[in-house]
């Protein structure tokens, strides 16, 4: 993700902060019954909803069965990825684990990420796409993670979105290259953000640090960066369509202003 990359320009540049992204989740929740009536009228709005619908369901129903113990059974065979259950067919866990939060704080710091990440990459990528990218980007992350843990002879399990999380991150930081994150009330761009998060993880395998999936994170991040590159050029195109189509209408001024200016290869 270096400055010779194809890039598509930020509409304008902004920081944003954990905390901001925080306070922006408790205002929806807050405003719920108006947030959901103004995002439910689009696609977009009905996309992210329905993902952090289904998400919120999963980790409802990790609550619940803590005091049953066939449903813990249950939870854990269908909706966490192991060694173990790609061997005895539970192919679908490869999805379904990256719908599944067991704890409540990872349930959170993921769905800030997609509640506010992925409202901004959705409106660039329209929502089958970004459908797309949650999806696979949580099935390569759970592959990367079921090849480690066989090399490893591991029988860990893993759960949760930080894999389509970091495919989205991934995504973002290419879409926007000049935006920047206050890591430690210090601003930083995003992608050196996502560069510093592959440093950790590839150090979290060697060490063996146990409790985060590090390489699930670089499964989901590898498939954000490699999707990126596969649409650039319809990005693109679709871009200018949108242009020449405002222009016809009599509705540019011929400059971008504050859109997205068209993607460039340098």
């Amino acid at each position: 993700m270096g400055a010779n990359s194809t890039e598509l320009p930020v509409n304008e540049l902004y920081s944003f902060s954990v905390y901001k992204s925080i306070t922006n989740v408790r205002n929806f929740f807050r405003n719920s019954r108006e947030t959901f009536k103004r995002r439910s009228k689009t696609t977009e709005g009905r996309t992210i909803l329905t993902l952090l619908g289904m998400n919120s369901c999963i980790f409802l129903a990790w609550r619940i069965s803590k005091k049953r113990p066939n449903a813990s059974i249950f939870m854990v065979q269908h909706f966490t990825c192991s060694r173990d259950s790609m061997q005895i067919g539970r192919l679908h866990t490869l999805f379904t684990s990256n719908l599944s939060h067991y704890d409540p704080l990872h349930f959170t710091i993921n769905m800030v990420v997609l509640y506010n990440v992925g409202n901004e990459v959705i409106q660039i990528i329209n929502p089958s796409r970004f459908t797309q990218l949650y999806f696979f980007g949580g099935f390569s992350s759970s592959v990367t993670s079921v090849m480690l843990k066989r090399v490893r002879r591991s029988p860990r399990v893993s759960l949760g979105a930080s894999g389509s999380v970091m495919a989205m991150l991934f995504m973002f930081a290419q879409l926007f290259p000049e935006r920047k994150a206050i890591i430690v009330g210090k601003p930083i761009s995003v992608q050196d953000m996502c560069l510093a998060s592959v440093v950790v993880d590839i150090m979290g395998i060697i060490m063996g640090f146990s409790g985060i999936d590090f390489a699930a994170h670089l499964g989901g991040a590898a498939f954000g960066y490699s999707y990126f590159r596969l649409i650039s050029s319809s990005l693109a195109h679709e871009r200018r369509e949108k242009r020449e189509q405002s222009r016809s209408d009599g509705k540019d001024n011929g400059s971008d202003g504050s859109l997205l200016r068209l993607l460039k290869r340098t």
